[in-house]
């Protein structure tokens, strides 16, 4: 359970690395760690978030995969470790994490989280 809120704390200080105050109008968005190494990538449409946007580790690893639309969340988002193993999946509907229609399960694997709608 520890494991759980502390993967979502981390998910959500990842949206507040990019408010979109702070976005340029469209384009791509990339933010650097002090080292150097890129911190998150994205892209921005009408200021807002949009497609495919990842952050990582100042390592370079890949930390976590998010997917918007107009600004909402949308689809499978992926946290990683900083081994690259996969620790959570989260789901997103229409900018709203998909909760309601369906109850959320955890299963627990060897060293992991996996965060998962159940099947009705």
């Amino acid at each position: 359970m520890t494991k759980l809120i502390l993967i979502s704390a981390l998910l959500f200080s990842f949206n507040s690395w990019a408010a979109d105050d702070d976005l340029p109008t469209n384009g791509l968005f990339v933010s650097y760690h002090p080292n150097g190494q890129v911190r998150l990538t994205g892209k921005v449409t009408d200021r807002k978030k949009s497609g495919l946007w990842q952050y990582y580790y100042d390592s370079g690893q890949l930390q976590q995969k998010e997917k918007y639309r107009n600004g909402k969340p949308i689809s499978t988002w992926k946290s990683f470790d900083n081994e690259g193993k996969l620790i959570a999946e989260y789901w997103y509907g229409n900018g709203i994490k998909d909760d309601k229609s369906r109850k959320e399960s955890v299963i627990h694997r060897i060293g992991t989280i996996k965060v998962k709608p159940n099947k009705q």
